[in-house]
Formats: C-alpha cells, sequence, structure tokens
C-alpha cells in the first residue's frame, strides 16, 4: 500500500492507494482507490486522461487549460482538482493557487497505462463526490471505459449532484485515427 500526503486548505490529508474494487461505478476489475476526506469540494475538477495514447491531444490538451487559467482573477479563483487517470487514478492538485494549478498542468506527460480501455469512469465517480452540488467537471479522453464500468451509477452520481460533465473524447478504444494537436488549436483558437 502506498500513503501520500497532500495539503488542502493548510490540512495535511491522507492518500492511500491500494487495489481495490470499492468504486461504486466498478463491477469485476480491481482498481485503484484514493481518498480524500469527503468534505473537501471543488467548484471544478479537471479529469485528464494521461495515458501514450494521449501524446497527440496533450499538449492541445494543456494549452486549453492554461488559456482558460488566464482568464481567471487570481483573487476570486475557484477552487479546482485536477485529476489523471490511466488504469489508476491520480490526484495532482486541490488549489485556488493559480500557479500551483498551472505548474500541475505543465508538468502532464502522455505516458503508459497499458492497453486500452482505461479508468475514465473511475476518475469520474471518484471525483463527482468532491465537486460541490452543480459544479462542474471537464473531461477528456481517447479510451473507452472498462467494459464493466457502471455508466448508469455513474450518471446517477452527476445527475444527483447537480454536476455539469463537459467531456471532449476524441477517441475510443476502437478507432484508428485520432483528434491532432492542431485539431485541439483549432478549438482553443475558435476556429
Amino acid at each position: 500500500m502506498k500513503q501520500k500526503y497532500l495539503r488542502v486548505g493548510g490540512v495535511r490529508n491522507l492518500f492511500r492507494t491500494v487495489a481495490t474494487n470499492e468504486y461504486p461505478t466498478t463491477t469485476v476489475r480491481e482498481r485503484t482507490k484514493v481518498f480524500v476526506p469527503p468534505e473537501i469540494k471543488v467548484d471544478l475538477a479537471l479529469v485528464i486522461d494521461t495515458t501514450n495514447s494521449m501524446q497527440g491531444e496533450i499538449d492541445g490538451v494543456k494549452a486549453a487549460l492554461k488559456k482558460f487559467m488566464a482568464t481567471i482573477d487570481p483573487n476570486t479563483a475557484p477552487l479546482v482538482a485536477l485529476i489523471t487517470f490511466k488504469d489508476e487514478v491520480s490526484v495532482k492538485a486541490f488549489t485556488r493557487d493559480l500557479n500551483v494549478l498551472l505548474k500541475a498542468i505543465d508538468s502532464l506527460k502522455a505516458e503508459g497505462g497499458g492497453t486500452c480501455p482505461e479508468a475514465s469512469v473511475e476518475a469520474l465517480a471518484f471525483t463527482v463526490v468532491h465537486v460541490k452540488k452543480g459544479g462542474q467537471i471537464w473531461f477528456t479522453t481517447d479510451a473507452s471505459p472498462y467494459p464493466d464500468a457502471d455508466m448508469d451509477g455513474l450518471t446517477k452520481l452527476l445527475q444527483d449532484n447537480e454536476t455539469v460533465l463537459n467531456a471532449t473524447i476524441t477517441g475510443d478504444c476502437s478507432m484508428v485515427d485520432r483528434v491532432n494537436d492542431e485539431q485541439w488549436e483549432d478549438v482553443v483558437n475558435g476556429k
């Protein structure tokens, strides 16, 4: 079992990563379990696929996130979570500090992750319980969820929390052609 500590609001919180099947949106497969105290709620969560297959998209995703962050007044910045996933879910940031968030975004790399599919539904299920009622999740992937993922359970979680899910899905496990950086730049620049 791995243990990680993360400072959130001046409080040290313990994160543990263990193999488990306790995610409510998983029915069969063992997955990673990340613990964040339930009272921690964010206004906005960024949930990003950082698997190797995202190499063609990751620079465009980072550019779009940075462009959005540049529009936020640092004095009134919302509490934002940056969550990444491959076959496991990872917490990269829970912060109002835009410099910390930009550094975490800048460090994103598309690597590893094994074969398609990925832990996208697990990442969303983990995230939605830490989003304030009526908050937003920005989600980006190019892979399908695991076949045993409980999409109905995830939909219910999102609806019950009145969470707005903004999804950018550039492919799935059966696609050969993918969206590339130039296409992302067009999206970012409004073309």
